[in-house]
């Protein structure tokens, strides 16, 4: 096969419809039918890389987004800082939604929406509306994967531990393992207190059903041009 045919799904679609511009209208300019241009956005006839260039050209992008399609991440949950700077964390059974970014992301990739009240004023106040991804082995398969340990990672415990003084079975900090399968989780962060007193952001021989590491985070996804679709209307609070 040529290697300028690519049999891949594409952002075609997608993207003439942010253009603001009318099928038809890009159909003409590309020199092409209507049905063309349909077969071209839904994948029924090749879509060569000259062709991704010329649509590029007419939609002032550039080929590789309308090629290559960002590969949904799962949202798993969301973390909310208060005006007194406790956390919310919520975690859910199954993702509430997707992100999708316009770049490459490997398989098994999910990720965290952050929110932050207005009156909080502190370390964590660009943290409002940010992503943040992990990988998924430990949360699909409800277990601690070896490239958990001594590493960032969000976890959830078996049983409910008071940390900052709120009860909650989600944390997040430097994983090490103990004897007779149990943990210490770091919290980097610190207490609620600005961290006058480093142990009482340690936890100690702590049963974890699923535990995530942190792959990365971002602080301005709207700049990123992401786009997040919920599952059935649910909304992140």
């Amino acid at each position: 096969m040529n290697q300028t045919e690519l049999f891949v799904a594409n952002n075609l679609e997608k993207l003439i419809k942010q253009s603001g511009m009318t099928k038809k209208a890009v159909a003409e300019l590309k020199g092409v039918t209507p049905e063309t241009l349909s077969r071209h956005m839904h994948g029924k006839i090749q879509l060569t890389l000259h062709d991704a260039q010329e649509y590029a050209r007419i939609l002032n992008t550039n080929a590789y987004e309308i090629l290559f399609a960002a590969k949904p991440m799962s949202i798993i949950g969301s973390c909310h800082v208060h005006a007194n700077g406790l956390f919310t964390r919520k975690f859910y059974d199954e993702p509430v939604g997707h992100a999708y970014l316009p770049s490459y992301f490997v398989d098994n990739i999910g990720c965290v929406t952050w929110t932050v009240d207005k009156e909080y004023v502190g370390p964590w106040m660009t943290w409002h509306n940010a992503l943040q991804m992990f990988d998924l082995t430990g949360y699909n398969n409800k277990s601690v994967p070896e490239h958990c340990i001594t590493e960032l990672c969000i976890c959830e415990t078996e049983e409910t531990v008071n940390f900052a003084g709120y009860d909650t079975n989600y944390l997040a900090g430097i994983l090490y393992p103990e004897p007779g399968n149990r943990f210490t989780v770091f919290n980097t962060a610190g207490d609620a207190k600005n961290n006058k007193d480093p142990d009482a952001a340690t936890l100690r021989h702590l049963k974890i059903k699923w535990a995530a590491p942190v792959i990365s985070t971002i602080y301005r996804p709207d700049l990123r041009k992401c786009e997040i679709i919920w599952k059935d209307n649910v909304k992140n609070s």
